[in-house]
């Protein structure tokens, strides 16, 4: 049996008040900011509580992560926030500043050094206003303190320690705790629209048949706390399972669409192929920025860059002239999102809902499918069958807006195609 193939990971541990992280002194003499080892696949932000209990363990801290300063698939740094000392430390450590980091340094890499790049960050007043709330000190304590009230209000009872789920990311934290009625999680979105706690609370008011309730909310900061929905699967989800799922979510698409003002107020921002087709058209903008950096493209590159642009600005027009409606597109439609319980199935995870063609959602569905069986082979049906399935229940309800019997296929296929260009619109903008 092969090992598991494994990186290091630097930690930039931080002095209390002054701009210095620590050092140890390793077995030959000479000295090293801590580190640990974690496996190469996967992202190192979801080892958030490994980590820290690793660190726990080897260095007697208790530590979160806050932040990823560097990764490469050999070597990650990340920067921990210690909220105290788990036992003695029984290794030599030291304060390193700036001036001792040059006397030392070491760093593989010669035009990108993270400890000098978080001495500088370090050395000013404050942190740099675009840092997500979770990458910044004191985040940890006041969401753990929030989300352990929430519970104990409800007469849910704590019987464990808040700890990290997923940390170090871009669009979200998560945070999970041990209760007597079994785990919970508390997620903190990226603070842009649409507010993810909002529209979770408003789409399970308007549908409480498929979108669960939060336990609570906290819309200001964009928080929402939620039970382990695994709780209510009794076994594996099943092809007839993803299509029946699929088949209500199209129902709940089309009955949005003579609401979609609603979903505008709730953040819900346009991004139809019609204004997909505008964001290719000024897609000049970013050359030059691609023909710049560290692998710029060629002239043969861009001249090739410009027809594939060119050949999605026509399908944006194709999908539109099949005359689907615009609806609700639920854009994390995906395996891991749909849980079945005894009265149906629960959608999840709503956080970047858009407004557009509804079949964005079954090729998104799709794409994160056949993901999903490529780490997993043998987890269930064969992948054909429930891709099949699944469409055919989801496109059925909106054969009433499919004057050709194919016509539904082919825009499918044309939302496929755009599917990668609308997803750039949305990180884009």
């Amino acid at each position: 049996m092969n090992q598991e193939e494994l990186a290091r990971c630097h930690l930039i541990i931080s002095h209390p008040t002054k701009p210095k992280f620590l050092a140890i002194r390793l077995s030959d003499g000479s000295w090293s900011p801590p580190w640990v080892s974690v496996p190469q696949a996967g992202f190192v932000g979801s080892r958030a509580s490994d980590i820290s209990r690793t660190v726990r363990e080897q260095y007697g801290l208790n530590t979160t992560v806050l932040r990823q300063l560097f990764e490469s698939r050999l070597y990650h740094c990340l920067e921990l926030e210690v909220h105290s000392q788990a036992a003695a430390q029984n290794y030599k450590a030291i304060w390193v500043g700036a001036e001792d980091y040059r006397k030392f340094r070491n760093f593989p890499y010669e035009d990108y050094d993270p400890f000098e790049l978080w001495l500088d960050g370090a050395s000013r007043p404050e942190p740099p206003r675009g840092r997500l709330p979770w990458e910044r000190p004191g985040w940890f304590r006041a969401a753990a303190d929030w989300f352990t009230h929430q519970l104990e209000t409800r007469h849910i009872q704590v019987t464990g320690s808040v700890q990290q789920l997923r940390a170090a990311w871009q669009s979200s934290a998560i945070l999970r705790v041990r209760t007597s009625v079994g785990d919970h999680f508390l997620k903190a979105a990226f603070v842009a629209p649409p507010n993810e706690a909002a529209l979770t609370l408003a789409l399970s008011e308007r549908w409480p048949e498929l979108v669960p309730k939060p336990v609570s909310v906290d819309t200001r900061r964009d928080w929402l706390i939620s039970p382990d929905y695994r709780g209510a699967v009794p076994a594996m989800m099943a092809a007839g399972d993803y299509a029946r799922a699929a088949r209500s979510l199209a129902q709940l698409q089309i009955e949005s669409a003579e609401e979609l003002d609603r979903w505008r107020k709730a953040g819900c921002i346009d991004r139809n192929p019609g204004i997909l087709f505008d964001f290719l058209g000024s897609f000049d903008r970013l050359h030059p920025l691609l023909r710049s950096g560290r692998s710029p493209f060629d002239s043969g590159e861009m001249s090739s860059l410009n027809i594939k642009i060119k050949k999605l600005g026509d399908k944006c027009q194709q999908l539109s002239e099949h005359g689907i409606p615009d609806t609700l597109v639920y854009a994390d439609f995906s395996p891991s999102n749909v849980y079945r319980r005894e009265q149906g199935y629960w959608l999840t995870d709503w956080a970047d809902s858009i407004i557009s063609n509804p079949l964005f959602s079954l090729a998104w569905f799709i794409q994160a499918f056949l993901l999903d069986r490529q780490r997993r082979p043998d987890s269930g049906d064969s992948p054909d069958a429930v891709i099949e399935g699944v469409t055919d229940a989801y496109l059925a309800p909106f054969e009433t807006f499919a004057p050709r019997p194919d016509g539904l296929r082919e825009a499918l296929n044309l939302a496929a195609e755009l599917s990668t260009a609308c997803r750039l619109q949305q990180w884009f903008e």
